[in-house]
């Protein structure tokens, strides 16, 4: 049995394409390390999965129930192009039908996402003339998939420096189309689903370098129908531009506990902090409302705690950390540890985290003695 005979294992029979994706980022980082020690044997088990893999996501790309799906498939084929680049010890040794395959996926991954091509194609040109503004906005305008058409929002954001080729002419074209969109999702109001909350949100935080009064009164707007996300972005960009937010806005997100410590670091930022609510602007309830922010990350819980408790505060290595216990019944965690109390801590320059340990493991006779404990034990 090969050393990486297992997670190759586990990659090829995750459950879903999601699991797959996850593994698969993670043996690539592994594969960086330690590319140049493979033996023989354990490079052709890795390239022979890529391949196998590859074969079978014309079919899944063809059948993607939209275009989130396929962008999952799309960062699969990342991965397993990257499997090959990395294991293979010389391009020329590749057989024929091998470069074949390898041509006809990124071929058609190429040509499933034509946007974000268009895109990259709009900032490779030295001036972006109202002429290729209107290319790129009846491309994306003859789109139908909400998340797909997010992908310009994206782009715009990945090229923001780049945004000062662009011609007045053009620039007002962009800034108008952004403006048409966001009274689209207006007047959806409360109906949006997911992907459209999303779209909406990367358009208030792309807004900022097309920002005009129009705009601008239409994220104040969309800051009163009820998403943290849109919310935070919104209060963002405005701020930024140096736009008045209402004290109604604010008091919200600053009652928001997944935003709040992100919307008083932006205010903090621009000067604005004294339009934070005192009751929010505790270090206790920001250092709270940065944990639960972090424990929603896909990668975490994925969610808000159903329950979370600060504990006590420490200083080390410099620095304070607020350690708190929570409780979830997330998926992303075992089912040893579901509605269990685990261990997790905040600071203020990074340092927010959480191994998910047990708090009964550390836990002693006073709250006092568990929080000294924890601190030598995972804090250092």
């Amino acid at each position: 049995m090969g050393k990486y005979t297992e997670i190759l294992e586990a990659i090829k029979n995750g459950e879903s394409i999601n699991d797959k994706v996850q593994l698969s980022n993670y043996f690539l980082s592994v594969l960086e390390k330690i590319k140049d020690d493979l033996y023989p044997d354990e490079r052709a088990d890795i390239t022979d999965l890529a391949y196998e893999e590859l074969k079978t996501l014309p079919e899944l790309i063809d059948n993607a129930e939209n275009y989130k799906q396929k962008c999952t498939l799309f960062d699969y084929e990342n991965a397993l192009l990257g499997f090959i680049t990395l294991a293979t010890a010389y391009v020329g040794e590749l057989p024929q039908e091998k470069l074949d395959l390898v041509k006809t996926v990124v071929d058609i991954v190429k040509r499933e996402s034509f946007l974000e091509n268009a895109v990259d194609d709009l900032f490779e040109k030295e001036e972006i003339t109202a002429a290729d503004m209107q290319d790129l906005i009846n491309t994306v305008s003859d789109i139908s998939d909400t998340y797909q058409r997010g992908m310009l929002y994206n782009g715009l954001l990945e090229y923001k420096d780049r945004i000062e080729k662009m011609s007045d002419e053009a620039w007002k074209m962009m800034s108008d189309y952004i403006s048409s969109e966001l009274d689209s999702y207006l007047s959806r109001g409360k109906e949006l689903n997911e992907d459209e909350i999303g779209a909406l949100e990367v358009a208030c935080d792309v807004s900022k370098y097309f920002i005009n009064d129009s705009i601008a009164a239409k994220l104040s707007k969309a800051m009163k129908l009820g998403y943290g996300n849109v919310n935070y972005y919104a209060l963002s960009t405005l701020v930024e531009s140096k736009y008045d937010v209402s004290a109604e806005a604010v008091d919200a997100i600053a009652h928001d506990l997944e935003y709040a410590c992100l919307a008083y670091s932006k205010l903090e930022e621009c000067g604005k902090e004294d339009l934070f609510p005192d009751e929010c602007s505790d270090p206790i309830y920001l250092a709270k409302s940065d944990m639960v922010h972090w424990l929603t990350y896909p990668t975490e819980l994925g969610k808000q705690p159903d329950e979370i408790e600060f504990l006590g505060q420490v200083k080390a290595k410099k620095e304070l950390y607020f350690i708190f216990r929570f409780k979830s019944d997330s998926d992303t965690i075992g089912e040893e540890l579901k509605n269990e109390w685990l261990i997790g801590w905040s600071s203020k320059d990074g340092g927010t985290f959480s191994n998910f340990d047990l708090y009964e493991d550390y836990e002693k006779r006073t709250v006092e003695k568990t929080v000294k404990h924890i601190k030598r034990k995972l804090i250092g």
